[in-house]
Protein backbone atom coordinates (compact mmCIF):
# COMPACT_ATOMS: atom_id res chain seq x y z
CA UNK A 1 0.00 0.00 0.00
CA UNK A 2 1.20 3.44 -0.34
CA UNK A 3 -0.92 6.73 0.13
CA UNK A 4 -2.26 8.02 3.43
CA UNK A 5 -3.70 6.53 5.94
CA UNK A 6 -5.02 7.08 9.73
CA UNK A 7 -2.65 4.18 11.07
CA UNK A 8 0.49 1.91 8.38
CA UNK A 9 0.24 -0.63 11.55
CA UNK A 10 -3.14 -1.80 10.45
CA UNK A 11 -4.08 -4.27 7.57
CA UNK A 12 -5.86 -2.57 6.08
CA UNK A 13 -5.89 1.31 8.36
CA UNK A 14 -9.41 1.80 9.32
CA UNK A 15 -9.33 5.28 7.11
CA UNK A 16 -6.99 5.83 4.46
CA UNK A 17 -6.82 6.97 0.41
CA UNK A 18 -4.09 4.86 -1.08
CA UNK A 19 -3.08 2.28 -4.01
CA UNK A 20 -2.54 -1.17 -2.86
CA UNK A 21 -1.49 -4.84 -4.19
CA UNK A 22 -2.80 -7.35 -2.13
CA UNK A 23 -1.30 -10.67 -2.42
CA UNK A 24 -3.44 -12.31 -5.11
CA UNK A 25 -4.05 -9.43 -7.02
CA UNK A 26 -1.85 -8.40 -10.66
CA UNK A 27 -3.11 -5.16 -10.84
CA UNK A 28 -2.95 -2.13 -9.00
CA UNK A 29 -6.15 -0.96 -6.84
CA UNK A 30 -7.55 1.88 -5.50
CA UNK A 31 -8.70 2.41 -2.37
CA UNK A 32 -10.88 5.10 -0.35
CA UNK A 33 -11.90 3.76 3.72
CA UNK A 34 -14.00 5.43 6.34
CA UNK A 35 -14.41 3.66 9.31
CA UNK A 36 -13.17 0.22 8.15
CA UNK A 37 -15.54 0.68 5.31
CA UNK A 38 -13.84 0.46 1.80
CA UNK A 39 -14.43 1.24 -2.16
CA UNK A 40 -11.65 -0.86 -3.41
CA UNK A 41 -11.24 -0.25 -7.59
CA UNK A 42 -9.24 -2.24 -10.21
CA UNK A 43 -6.97 0.21 -11.89
CA UNK A 44 -6.53 -2.52 -14.91
CA UNK A 45 -2.87 -1.35 -14.29
CA UNK A 46 -0.51 -4.07 -14.10
CA UNK A 47 1.95 -4.08 -11.31
CA UNK A 48 5.71 -4.66 -12.40
CA UNK A 49 9.17 -4.38 -11.09
CA UNK A 50 9.53 -0.96 -12.38
CA UNK A 51 9.20 2.85 -11.11
CA UNK A 52 5.42 3.65 -10.84
CA UNK A 53 4.57 7.08 -10.16
CA UNK A 54 1.62 7.65 -8.19
CA UNK A 55 -0.46 11.09 -7.55
CA UNK A 56 -3.45 10.81 -4.88
CA UNK A 57 -5.28 13.89 -5.16
CA UNK A 58 -8.43 15.77 -3.42
CA UNK A 59 -10.70 17.26 -6.03
CA UNK A 60 -13.21 18.57 -3.72
CA UNK A 61 -14.41 17.19 -0.48
CA UNK A 62 -16.26 14.87 -1.85
CA UNK A 63 -13.71 13.22 -4.25
CA UNK A 64 -10.63 11.54 -4.43
CA UNK A 65 -8.73 11.56 -7.84
CA UNK A 66 -6.31 8.61 -8.16
CA UNK A 67 -3.57 8.70 -11.62
CA UNK A 68 -0.69 6.34 -12.22
CA UNK A 69 2.37 7.38 -14.38
CA UNK A 70 0.31 10.16 -15.86
CA UNK A 71 -2.80 8.29 -17.33
CA UNK A 72 -6.23 9.38 -17.02
CA UNK A 73 -7.27 10.46 -13.16
CA UNK A 74 -9.67 8.01 -12.03
CA UNK A 75 -12.39 9.56 -9.31
CA UNK A 76 -13.40 7.39 -6.09
CA UNK A 77 -16.59 9.46 -4.55
CA UNK A 78 -17.41 6.91 -1.98
CA UNK A 79 -15.96 6.28 1.76
CA UNK A 80 -13.77 9.31 1.87
CA UNK A 81 -12.35 9.70 5.41
CA UNK A 82 -12.85 12.40 7.50
CA UNK A 83 -10.12 11.48 10.02
CA UNK A 84 -6.53 12.66 10.10
CA UNK A 85 -4.46 10.57 7.63
CA UNK A 86 -0.41 10.62 7.62
CA UNK A 87 1.61 9.41 4.69
CA UNK A 88 2.66 6.07 4.49
CA UNK A 89 4.36 2.81 2.70
CA UNK A 90 3.59 -0.61 3.38
CA UNK A 91 5.20 -4.14 2.11
CA UNK A 92 3.89 -7.08 3.66
CA UNK A 93 5.34 -10.15 2.19
CA UNK A 94 3.03 -13.32 1.45
CA UNK A 95 5.09 -15.18 -0.43
CA UNK A 96 8.74 -16.58 0.08
CA UNK A 97 10.49 -14.04 -1.55
CA UNK A 98 12.65 -10.95 -0.37
CA UNK A 99 11.05 -7.64 -1.64
CA UNK A 100 12.04 -4.13 -1.68
CA UNK A 101 10.70 -0.93 -2.43
CA UNK A 102 12.73 2.22 -3.99
CA UNK A 103 10.98 5.46 -2.76
CA UNK A 104 12.70 8.17 -6.00
CA UNK A 105 10.54 11.21 -4.47
CA UNK A 106 8.25 12.06 -2.51
CA UNK A 107 6.29 15.66 -2.84
CA UNK A 108 3.42 16.94 -0.40
CA UNK A 109 1.45 19.70 -1.81
CA UNK A 110 -1.22 21.58 0.40
CA UNK A 111 -3.14 24.73 -0.93
CA UNK A 112 -6.10 26.36 0.49
CA UNK A 113 -5.23 26.96 3.82
CA UNK A 114 -6.13 30.09 5.49
CA UNK A 115 -4.50 31.73 9.17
Amino acid sequence: RVGAGNSANGNPPADGVYFEKLAADTNWFRVTRASSVETRQDTTVAVGTGFVRFRIRRVDASTIGFTIDGNAEANITTNIPTAALQQFTEVRNAAAAAKTLDHDYFDLLITGLAR
